[in-house]
């Protein structure tokens, strides 16, 4: 499986991944962060996402230099659409290549950003 995200200059870049969680509808069109016992993951996607399996496919993406292993997590468009506006400096996550690994997640940011105020502390990258 694959999707449409954003890269480095706001290129559209195809992200491939394994699909943990049911198709939304509203994919494009709504913000719905993931959360820890969200009732679109499926079973099968539990096991992947706690192990990181579902990971591996963006190496395909590393190796073909769209992505780098380590930069800023490459959000849904629904996400840029929702943010740009309200986090000031949030497209400069553009500027860099993004990555499989966030830079945030490096310096100890993990969990659910499922606030505007947390978004912000997580900073720009």
């Amino acid at each position: 499986m694959s999707q449409w995200k954003y890269g480095l200059n706001c290129q559209s870049i195809r992200v491939y991944k394994l699909r943990t969680m049911k198709v939304c509808q509203d994919e494009f069109d709504s913000v719905q962060q993931a959360r820890k016992e969200d009732p679109r993951i499926t079973r099968i996607g539990k096991i992947l996402r706690r192990t990181s399996l579902d990971e591996l496919p963006q190496f395909i993406n590393v190796l073909q230099v769209r992505m780098s292993v380590v930069g800023s997590r490459p959000h849904a468009a629904s996400h840029n659409k929702e943010y740009h506006s309200q986090i000031k400096g949030y497209m400069l996550r553009h500027k860099i290549k993004p990555g499989i690994t966030g830079l945030v997640q490096i310096n100890g940011c993990r969990g659910k950003a499922d606030t505007l105020d947390k978004m912000k502390k997580r900073g720009v990258l």
